[in-house]
């Protein structure tokens, strides 16, 4: 693997990491908060029966859609992961700089470790001098 091909993957890493909890919160949130339409007992007109089928497709859109966002974050860390077992040796962390185009992780660090075969990442503090 190359030396860009390593950054990115690391970088990929990191923004999973950050990505995951807010992706399964945001799912987590809408199942709580939302149910899908109850069937009424009748149809009084076809416009109610509109009403129902478009309310259906929308929560059924909406969250087929958030479960697609967890499961690219979930998909994406564990492709970096599988990545990094091949390359990071065992038991020697990594500390890095977040150095992506991500905003919101710019002048973070995270520590990164290969123990017993399962990277292992936790943010660190500010970025070293």
């Amino acid at each position: 693997m190359d030396r860009e091909l390593v950054h990115e993957t690391i970088n990929q890493l990191v923004e999973a990491y950050h990505d995951e909890p807010q992706a399964e919160q945001r799912l987590e949130h809408f199942t709580s908060s939302n149910l899908p339409p109850g069937q009424p007992d009748q149809f009084p007109n076809l416009a109610a029966f509109l009403n129902f089928y478009d309310e259906g497709r929308r929560y059924d859109a909406t969250l087929q859609s958030l479960r697609t966002v967890v499961a690219s974050v979930k998909e994406a860390r564990k492709e970096a992961e599988q990545r990094l077992l091949d390359i990071l040796p065992e038991n020697t962390p990594l500390h890095y700089d977040y150095e992506g185009s991500r905003p919101e992780l710019a002048g973070q660090r995270f520590t990164i470790v290969n123990q017993h075969r399962t990277i292992m990442i936790s943010p660190s503090g500010p970025p070293s001098q």
